[in-house]
């Protein structure tokens, strides 16, 4: 398996991620509403049988993931950001 690059828009910034193999374990869907603790960065939303759909979001540490498109969809991760020093706290 090879990973490819693919840009993504994040605040009116074009990036490149990996879309596959960028993360190893925790490269698990979450639900919508789910917190993600230390693990904030770019989520894709996946539908209900593991099919990418185009809609990207950006969370930071210790926010709740938003609601999805369609019901029954979740949010894999696709570019975890490295940790800093405040991770995981509100101001």
């Amino acid at each position: 398996m090879t990973t490819r690059p693919t840009q993504i828009l994040v605040m009116g910034v074009w990036r490149n991620v990996k879309t596959k193999g960028a993360l190893n374990m925790a490269n698990t869907p979450k639900n919508p509403g789910s917190e993600v603790g230390n693990r904030g960065g770019i989520y894709q939303e996946i539908g209900p049988r593991g099919g990418k759909i185009d809609n990207y979001v950006t969370v930071s540490d210790g926010r709740r993931l938003p609601p999805t498109s369609e019901s029954g969809h979740t949010w894999k991760p696709v570019h975890v950001t490295p940790d800093s020093p405040d991770h995981g706290r509100r101001k």
